[in-house]
């Protein structure tokens, strides 16, 4: 399931349990796993913010080209 809220992280790093050696804590390869996922995550939820207001942002030129606003158009 793909994550879409910085919210669904913070819920998801709650839930983070790593694997436990038997002599020194935790399994260093299985932390780096877990933070490869959590920036994958958090670059999927950047990656879809950045779209949104990209969108805003032609959708608002749009508008204005189409009441002629747009001066770099006409020159």
């Amino acid at each position: 399931m793909a994550v879409t809220s910085l919210e669904e992280i913070a819920l998801k790093i709650k839930k983070v349990r790593f694997k436990k050696k038997l002599f020194g804590g935790i399994s260093e390869a299985d932390l780096w796993k877990k933070f490869e996922l959590l920036q994958a995550d958090y670059q999927g939820v950047l990656d879809q913010k950045d779209a949104y207001w990209q969108a805003l942002v032609d959708e608002r030129d749009r508008k204005i080209a189409e009441l002629g606003g747009d001066k770099s158009e006409k020159a």
